[in-house]
């Protein structure tokens, strides 16, 4: 009985899935995405204490 239905009516579920479910994850490329690096770190003043891990 499922199986006939699924076979029957498989295209309305696959829509429904497809309508349903989250747009692609978009990607980080093009102009439009371009954002500028940071600038390089000033290096630490002389006799600073290294942060800690």
């Amino acid at each position: 009985m499922v199986l006939d239905t699924l076979l029957a009516d498989g295209d309305i579920f696959l829509r429904q899935e497809r309508a349903a479910a989250p747009p692609p994850p978009r990607t980080n490329s093009g102009p439009e995405h371009d954002v500028p690096a940071l600038p390089p770190a000033r290096p630490a003043p002389a006799g600073a204490i290294p942060p800690r891990r």
